[in-house]
């Protein structure tokens, strides 16, 4: 077995801790980007998630509209009137349905919930009237 010298064991003795303390700086550092990129996935997959909610519960409520809409189509169109009050009903049913957490992670990235909902009902109602010919 080899003999370490004093000059040996006083140089591993600044050495080793500097560089272990190097090591835990560099894993620390990693630590920070890894935690980093996860909080940044969650939220990501959390804000994806309450998009396909809204999606899915405004499709589903334009769909049982249509189906209430379809007999007061007497002549084929409704009045401007009509049709604010019931595109009103949908925005107020999609706000209904949608959980509390969906609508508030939509918030913090949309702002204006109403506004999106009105939208994605108007583009839904169009892809409805584009199946059926109208």
């Amino acid at each position: 077995m080899e003999q370490t010298t004093p000059f040996t064991q006083q140089l591993l003795g600044i050495i080793l801790p500097a560089l272990l303390t190097l090591i835990a700086a560099m894993v620390s550092i990693g630590l920070k980007y890894v935690i980093q990129w996860l909080n940044t996935k969650v939220k990501n997959d959390e804000l994806k998630s309450a998009i396909e909610m809204l999606s899915d519960v405004t499709w589903d409520v334009v769909n049982e509209m249509e189906q209430t809409v379809r007999p007061m189509l007497s002549d084929g169109k409704l009045t401007k009137e009509e049709q604010a009050r019931i595109k009103r009903a949908a925005i107020d049913k999609v706000n209904n349905v949608l959980a509390p957490t969906v609508k508030k992670s939509l918030e913090k990235t949309v702002g204006n919930m109403e506004k999106m909902i009105e939208t994605k009902i108007e583009a839904y109602v169009k892809t409805m009237k584009e199946r059926s010919g109208k």
